[in-house]
């Protein structure tokens, strides 16, 4: 069996100099790798070339072919921990060349446009989205949503929460001892089984290794759940995935809400998020909007809200009051006030950075949402811009 070429023995002297020679200008020694990661630590590299252009890679790959390097890929470096001894061997990093991004633009019947404007023959061909290596993945789902393009809405990150909230609604019914890794995999089946559910496709279609590791996630998660959470009881009426809306002004304005888990009867029910990360202060809002929509659709409040944490294992409570729900209007009726200035009005928009950021369309050229982004996963990157 090959030993991976990154796992292979530290590089003698004698093989650095070869390469060093061969590199020329390209490879530089003793480079600190700390400067590359997020987490700012690490020894350095014998060699680094930083990738510029095909022809680097090409002679990345020539030098391989004749000298047997230990290589270290260096991406976005996140999520990388590089020992104090360094890295005895060739690091690579990559520039801007791989951070192109070509979407393509659909036409109202389905069709593509040729390079000359001209239909692709009337034929209903499927655009094809390019993006270079060093694209991250959100970047690429936030462009091809922005541009009409389907199939990239969903992340190992984001469809993991799908796969548990199924797993948790068969939890619920489930017949026998519950073993969660049988209640994921019957999860992941259903899921890619049901042409109602957008995620399905993007399940089957995941490569043998990423399905493994949506799996692995979708288990933990739900084993977390099922040891923390209290056991929900027949007579407590749960409800998983409970969607509720309320139509005002004629269907002119829909408010709409889809709870993880509702727990009772009208007049008395508990409204429960679940969060496969930490509860957040914005959390609160959502469940008191789903609180308002609630009593509005029923003439009866909700008693209690809750955001629940799958990795502490604690909840953020709220009784609903009158308080709680004026709060709500309040959110409300502001948000349909700015949609309307913004549509009707043509008031030119005030940018205003938050968690909701990572949603955004427009984040990849506004200078003030990358910035909050950079700050809030590496509080030293945001000195960078």
């Amino acid at each position: 069996m090959n030993t991976p070429r990154s796992f292979k023995r530290p590089a003698t002297v004698a093989e650095l100099q070869l390469a060093t020679e061969l590199f020329g200008k390209r490879a530089h020694t003793d480079v600190s790798l700390a400067q590359f990661t997020t987490y700012r630590v690490g020894g350095n590299a014998a060699l680094h070339v930083h990738v510029e252009s095909i022809d680097d890679l090409e002679a990345i790959s020539a030098v391989l072919a004749q000298v047997d390097l230990p290589l270290l890929v260096i991406g976005r470096g996140s999520n990388m921990l590089i020992a104090d001894t360094g890295f005895q061997g060739l690091a690579i990093t990559f520039g801007s060349f791989l951070e192109y991004i070509d979407l393509p633009d659909r036409t109202d019947d389905g069709g593509s446009q040729d390079g000359d404007g001209s239909q692709d023959g009337g034929l209903a061909v499927e655009p094809i989205a390019l993006f270079g290596g060093s694209v991250p993945l959100p970047v690429a789902a936030r462009q091809s949503v922005h541009r009409g393009l389907t199939g990239f809405e969903w992340t190992l990150g984001n469809v993991k929460g799908t796969v548990l909230h199924k797993a948790v609604e068969l939890g619920l019914n489930w017949r026998g001892v519950i073993v969660p890794a049988d209640v994921v995999d019957e999860a992941l089946a259903q899921l890619a089984d049901d042409e109602r559910q957008s995620a399905g496709p993007f399940i089957d279609n995941l490569p043998a290794g990423d399905r493994a590791q949506l799996r692995s996630s979708a288990i933990d998660l739900y084993t977390k759940f099922d040891e923390c959470f209290p056991p929900l009881k027949a007579t407590w009426r749960p409800v998983l995935e409970s969607s509720a809306r309320y139509e005002m002004f004629d269907q002119r304005i829909n408010l709409s809400t889809r709870a993880d888990l509702t727990l009772g009867a009208v007049g008395s029910k508990v409204i429960i998020d679940l969060k496969s990360g930490r509860v957040q202060p914005n959390h609160r809002e959502e469940l008191r909007f789903y609180a308002l929509v609630e009593a509005m659709r029923t003439g009866a409040a909700p008693r209690r809200l809750a955001s629940y944490s799958l990795v502490t294992a604690r909840a953020d409570v709220e009784d609903v009051t009158e308080g709680v729900l004026q709060a709500a209007v309040r959110k409300t009726v502001d948000g349909v006030r700015k949609m309307v200035e913004l549509q009707r009005d043509g008031r030119e928009p005030v940018i205003r950075s938050g968690y909701f950021c990572s949603w955004c369309p427009l984040l990849d050229s506004c200078a003030e949402g990358t910035k909050f982004i950079a700050r809030r996963d590496d509080p030293d990157a945001a000195d960078d811009f």
